[in-house]
């Protein structure tokens, strides 16, 4: 029998290493005042254990919208793309329920796998995230279903949420993460409007073909908000830093192979404008 959690505020679980923690999927209901969520390795199909190694994606989104408080939610390898004992993907407009709560402040997904189409449903026309702030996606791929016959599920990378999205939805975020992702000028174009947007982190799975690098450099050259940009993966040749420099507002131009997500980027030690320009000239 579960004690009373209505006054639970904070709740990790995690279960790496062996052990494994196990929460009936309706106690997220009777947590009402829960602020902080954050599940590490809790993903699975086909038993029905409850918030644990083999919760599944149908029992965490359904109590999610009993979280109206919730301020900072982060899944790390915790959602699989599909519904308890089902080969086949799970709606996407079910994951709407990531972000039924208006006071989220923080939305972390690493190494979750999603449906096709999940950004409509998540980011939809009429919901006003005002709150959110911070959004970091990291490694995020979307499951699908094979071409050819027996082919079962798939995992691909999935694409950045389309900045239009995220401009209706959420007008004061101020820091946006897509590593391991599909980035391409499409995903960007409409970021301009978001006044608040200061840290930028893109890192493409794939390099693009010389003629979307450049478009993509072109929507990023229109981010004069920016305080912090940092690029990782591959970098278009003869289009860095040089084509960067146009934003006047940058204090941290990070251009990496690799990205390691445990170091804050004020600890990065990422080139200044003004030490780039200066590198130009020489």
């Amino acid at each position: 029998m579960l004690p009373n959690l209505e006054n639970i505020t904070s709740l990790l679980l995690s279960a790496k290493g062996g052990n494994e923690v196990y929460l009936e999927g309706a106690a997220l209901a009777g947590m009402p005042k829960l602020q902080r969520l954050a599940l590490r390795f809790c993903v699975g199909v086909g038993e029905d254990k409850g918030l644990g190694p083999s919760f599944s994606d149908a029992q965490l989104l359904e109590h999610m919208p009993h979280l109206q408080h919730l301020t900072h939610l982060y899944l790390y390898n915790s959602l699989s793309g599909q519904s308890s004992g089902s080969s086949s993907e799970f709606s996407a407009a079910a994951y709407s329920a990531l972000t039924s709560s208006s006071c989220l402040h923080s939305l972390e997904l690493v190494r979750c796998k999603l449906p096709p189409g999940v950004w409509q449903h998540m980011f939809p026309v009429g919901k006003q995230l005002t709150s959110l702030v911070k959004l970091n996606l990291c490694g995020v791929s979307r499951r699908f279903e094979g071409p050819q016959p027996g082919d079962g599920m798939m995992c691909a990378p999935a694409a950045a949420p389309t900045g239009s999205y995220l401009v209706r939805c959420c007008p004061n975020l101020q820091e946006f993460s897509a590593h391991n992702m599909e980035c391409l000028a499409e995903h960007f174009t409409a970021l301009w409007e978001l006044s608040s947007l200061r840290q930028l982190v893109l890192s493409p799975t794939v390099p693009a073909d010389p003629e979307s690098d450049s478009a993509l450099m072109q929507a990023l050259c229109q981010l004069t908000q920016l305080q912090c940009l940092i690029l990782t993966s591959s970098v278009p040749e003869g289009l860095l830093p040089l084509q960067l420099t146009q934003l006047q507002g940058l204090t941290c131009l990070s251009i990496e192979p690799r990205w390691d997500v445990s170091i804050p980027w004020q600890e990065r030690g990422g080139l200044s404008l003004t030490q780039v320009r200066a590198r130009l000239t020489y």
